[in-house]
């Protein structure tokens, strides 16, 4: 994946996917990252399906239940990817909650953060990119894999504006 070779990583994050039935956290999401580097259009559509209806499927059972629904920061992604929530009032959310299940808030702001960033650059959006991404690496979590991906998804931003 940090070589760039999103075709090789892809059964990898598929295989990390199934495992957790999936549930469209984290695997789930960075399957869809790495599907859409790769151009395979056809898979991303079908994994974007899923996780809508992951996200709706909380929302709903909340929503049945008198209650808003609770999002960590994948939650929070999925929300904002499909449009249950905009990305202003996701990181809105993060900012009131987190601490609240035994996370740091710089550790959930790295991960909004940087998918965030990275959902906006696979779908063109390279300044909101770069912003989101500069702000998941300023949370200084240099042990968390989205620092180090964020990092890296900057470094690839830079050499296309320097291409271009």
């Amino acid at each position: 994946y940090l070589n760039d070779d999103y075709k090789s990583a892809t059964p990898f994050f598929e295989k990390i996917y199934d495992k957790t039935n999936s549930d469209g956290s984290t695997p789930g999401i960075n399957l869809y990252l790495c599907l859409m580097k790769s151009g395979d259009t056809a898979h991303v559509e079908t994994i974007k399906k899923e996780l809508v209806a992951h996200i709706s499927s909380d929302v709903s059972d909340a929503r049945k239940k008198g209650q808003k629904p609770i999002f960590d920061a994948t939650g929070l992604v999925l929300a904002s990817w499909t449009g249950e929530m905009s990305e202003e009032d996701a990181l809105a959310y993060n900012a009131l909650t987190t601490g609240q299940w035994f996370r740091s808030k710089h550790v959930w702001d790295c991960e909004l953060y940087y998918y965030l960033g990275a959902y906006n650059a696979v779908n063109g959006n390279t300044d909101k990119a770069r912003t989101y991404l500069q702000k998941s690496v300023d949370t200084g979590m240099k042990h968390m894999v989205e620092w180090l991906l964020a990092k890296h998804e900057l470094e690839e931003l830079d050499k296309k504006a320097g291409s271009s």
